[in-house]
């Protein structure tokens, strides 16, 4: 049979065919098996089914995308570590060279934990605003230049479009690892201080 049409309007006004469908389902392998069931008896043919699960998988598997998630693991660790035992030294000569002003304070009647408070209260706004600054800036220039990384893909793949995601929960383990270095330090501090004798401290004025 030989039919003449406008092919424009024909495929204007019907379904384009064959055609994609994306359907995200729940990681329960029953509602998979179910999906799969419901494939299989329906009334209707497939050209082509992929399942991304496996090639998630495998995905996560790459020895390249292991290679770059341990290198930026080790890197990250190590920056931790760094500014860890910087933010510790710089404490630790701080409190040598404030050691006459807490004996002083000592001696005045400033109680031990009023002490601590006041060293704590410092830290706030030192190392504390130097973390929220940071913070801001970090996320301003994700959302400024990360952005231009799908230059360098071709933008016919990019489906679903390119897009910036901050996992909360990845900043959450951030902050909870900077907190705990800033406890850590305040807890050296606080030992040190501890051992503090006021009467050598006020000798040492006096000297």
């Amino acid at each position: 049979m030989l039919v003449v049409g406008h092919l424009d309007y024909i495929q204007y006004s019907l379904a384009l065919e064959p055609y994609q469908v994306w359907i995200d389902l729940e990681d329960d392998p029953a509602a998979r098996q179910a999906f799969n069931e419901a494939l299989q008896n329906g009334n209707f043919r497939l050209l082509s089914f992929k399942d991304t699960t496996y090639e998630v998988i495998e995905a996560k598997n790459d020895p390249f995308q292991l290679a770059i998630n341990g290198v930026m693991t080790l890197g990250f660790i190590i920056s931790v570590v760094i500014s860890f035992f910087g933010f510790l030294l710089y404490w630790v000569l701080s409190l040598n060279s404030r050691v006459l002003q807490f004996g002083v304070l000592r001696a005045m009647g400033i109680s031990f934990p009023q002490l601590i408070g006041m060293l704590v209260a410092e830290q706030l706004l030192t190392s504390g605003a130097g973390v929220a600054l940071g913070a801001a800036i970090g996320n301003l220039t994700g959302l400024l230049f990360v952005p231009l990384f799908q230059l360098s893909f071709d933008p016919t793949t990019q489906v679903p479009p390119f897009e910036v995601v901050f996992q909360w929960s990845d900043s959450a383990r951030l902050y909870a690892v900077v907190a705990f270095m800033i406890a850590v330090g305040l807890a050296v501090l606080a030992y040190l201080l501890s051992r503090i004798k006021i009467h050598q401290a006020v000798k040492l004025g006096e000297d």
